[in-house]
């Protein structure tokens, strides 16, 4: 849910895994949609597509606004993770006619290994705020835990 009530829904089903083998390209597929829906006046709103499909994605609604999506199978049926990072903004939303600012102009589509995040947003405890924007850690354990695994 966005701070002014819409609800953001990103990716979702392009196509389901019925007898097809993922090894192949013949399983899940994820939509590249983006959607908000607004509870009060109970319409839908299409966004702009994002770069990859998205399969069970994870948003995540940061302080100022923005919303992190992150993960999700791809488009391909490979069921491979789309490890793009993108962001929607939705007073940019408003602005451009219910469309984000592109992708590679200030969308911020990027491609990164599995990673934790952080909203650096808020201040510390002692007061003295952090950084603005958001911090990436790439866990110790490498890709899917694994010690000493590549991308």
């Amino acid at each position: 849910m966005l701070a002014d009530g819409r609800v953001l829904v990103t990716g979702g089903v392009l196509q389901t895994y019925t007898t097809g083998d993922a090894r192949r390209g013949e399983g899940w597929k994820g939509l590249n949609r983006t959607f908000t829906s607004d509870p009060v006046t109970k319409q839908w709103q299409e966004h702009e597509q994002m770069r990859k499909g998205r399969y069970y994605p994870t948003q995540l609604l940061m302080a100022d606004g923005r919303s992190v999506v992150v993960q999700g199978w791809d488009e391909s049926g490979f069921q491979r993770d789309n490890l793009d990072l993108e962001l929607f903004r939705p007073r940019q939303a408003a602005r451009r006619g219910g469309r984000p600012a592109r992708h590679r102009a200030g969308v911020g589509a990027r491609r990164l290994l599995p990673a934790h995040v952080l909203d650096a947003q808020r201040p510390r405890a002692g007061g003295r705020p952090l950084p603005r924007g958001l911090l990436v850690h790439r866990p110790a354990g490498g890709p899917r835990g694994r010690r000493g695994a590549r991308p």
